[in-house]
């Protein structure tokens, strides 16, 4: 009898023995606080990694840039339009196109047009009508700035300059129709004592397929 109950108490020992080496090699199951949010904090960094793979963050600050890039866009070609046809009306009532000094007219009161892309009156017709109007192509050639001769364009040397007091100048396409464009130019004119605010109104009409000024107020 006393034999058996040591043999008992020799395997509850073996067992008491065993079950602390278990508890020191295996890790507790329930982690403490930091453990907890060191993983919290993981599996976070983990969702903004996911989420910037899975989702452009800059999405929208491109859509931004491209609708601004658009605006530029049309503001420019609004401009671009009303500048170009600006130019070819100064030829006429600011200073006419570049001359050729070496190369005078039998009366040598005029010079031959150095641009050899207007060479003759023809030539020079069409440019400008690609901008106006018959109307206005009329009342510019109509002022006698070029004359022809021997088949070449000439012209004088005289113009003068561009008003000094012309400030900032917005340009804006304010209606639009398939058959008719209104824009309208607000110049600010600088003044050494006053300053001053012109509001013009330009209209391009859709003429045989292309858009010409029909209303073409020059202010250079």
């Amino acid at each position: 009898m006393n034999k058996f109950f040591a043999t008992l108490l020799a395997l509850a020992l073996i067992f008491t023995l065993c079950a602390g080496a278990l508890a020191e090699v295996v890790p507790q199951a329930t982690p403490d606080s930091k453990e907890v949010a060191e993983a919290d904090e993981w599996l976070y960094e983990e969702d903004v990694l996911m989420a910037e793979e899975n989702f452009d963050l800059d999405l929208f600050d491109d859509v931004a840039q491209e609708d601004a890039d658009m605006w530029d866009d049309e503001d420019n070609q609004v401009e671009d339009t009303l500048m170009s046809a600006m130019e070819v009306y100064s030829w006429f009532v600011l200073y006419p196109l570049d001359v050729d000094y070496d190369k005078p007219n039998a009366a040598g009161d005029r010079y031959q047009v150095l641009d050899e892309r207007f060479n003759t009156m023809d030539a020079l017709r069409d440019m400008v009508s690609q901008y106006f109007s018959d109307d206005i192509v009329e009342d510019l050639f109509s002022m006698g700035v070029y004359t022809e001769e021997d088949g070449y364009l000439y012209t004088t040397d005289e113009g003068r300059q561009m008003d000094v007091h012309i400030g900032e100048t917005e340009f804006e396409l304010t209606e639009e129709t398939g058959e008719e464009k209104v824009y309208t130019v607000t110049v600010n004119y600088w003044g050494e004592e006053d300053n001053s605010v012109e509001v013009l109104t330009y209209v391009q009409q859709l003429i045989d397929g292309q858009w010409k000024f029909t209303q073409f107020p020059f202010y250079w």
